[in-house]
């Protein structure tokens, strides 16, 4: 038989959050006006770690991209996508 080691049980919100930065500022997106206003319309209904993992989440309205790829990759100016999809994200679900 091997050697016996000690083992830990994770906890439920390390599990969850496993890979992925659980705050904005460790992001380093860049700052710009259209950002601020992305990050504002989230603040209405989502706290500072559920925003990071919107971020770092893959995204069907940015066709299952990540919007912190998107951000990084895009001039300031073309972040219209990024703030559609994070009004997408807080927007009430309406049934027809």
């Amino acid at each position: 038989m091997g050697e016996k080691l000690p083992f830990r049980v994770a906890t439920r919100e390390e599990l969850l959050a496993r890979g992925y930065v659980l705050s904005l500022a460790e992001l380093n997106l860049p700052a710009s006006p259209e950002l601020d206003q992305i990050i504002s319309v989230l603040q209405a209904q989502r706290g500072p770690v559920a925003m990071a993992i919107w971020f770092q989440s893959a995204n069907g309205w940015l066709g299952s991209a990540r919007p912190v790829d998107v951000v990084r990759r895009i001039s300031p100016g073309e972040m219209s996508d990024v703030l559609h999809a994070a009004r997408r994200e807080v927007a009430r679900i309406e049934h027809g």
